[in-house]
């Protein structure tokens, strides 16, 4: 397989050892993606179609996949798939930003891959990760997600609060004589 940290597709692999993330590569997950003593975090950030159908299709073959990954209209639901749980949902980056890029989170028995794509794809940094240590939160794909999954709303929750504050300015900026 190409190397696809390039300008096509990021691509970082980590594997969970003792609950620590240790770096890994595209190529090792591959050959141990189907291990299920082995637990990997994969962050896919991917600007083209083709790119992201042959990452994807070569850890499951199901297209419906790409096709919601690719779709700017399909910004968030809950799929299931043979052996998988596909999860889009919008990821604000800016609470004053009238769009809001998606984010994939495809959770395989014993991986959790993330898919960005397009506006995304060049602000690796924008994307929620939670590859910390697992203080409180139980070893294995459920642990990962959920960390995933409370980053995000956490995230959410300080735009919300960036918002509610800058309305609170506004209404003291406001002349009061209306």
């Amino acid at each position: 397989m190409a190397d696809y940290n390039s300008a096509e597709a990021g691509i970082d692999v980590f594997e969970i050892i003792d609950g620590l993330p240790v770096s890994s590569d595209w190529k090792s997950f591959l050959t141990h993606h189907n291990d299920a003593k082995r637990l990997f975090r994969v962050d896919l950030s991917v600007q083209d179609p083709a790119t992201l159908n042959e990452l994807i299709g070569a850890i499951h073959q199901t297209p419906l996949v790409m096709k919601r990954c690719l779709d700017s209209n399909n910004v968030s639901g809950v799929h299931v798939y043979d052996n998988m749980l596909a999860i889009q949902l919008p990821v604000a980056d800016d609470w004053e930003a009238s769009i809001h890029p998606k984010l994939t989170i495809l959770c395989l028995s014993n991986a959790l891959i993330t898919v960005r794509t397009a506006v995304q794809a060049n602000n690796s940094s924008d994307t929620p990760d939670e590859l910390a240590t697992f203080s409180n939160r139980p070893l294995g794909l459920e642990g990962l997600l959920f960390s995933l999954l409370d980053t995000i709303v956490d995230r959410a929750s300080d735009l919300t609060l960036k918002a509610r504050l800058s309305v609170d300015q506004l209404e003291t900026d406001m002349p009061q004589n209306c």
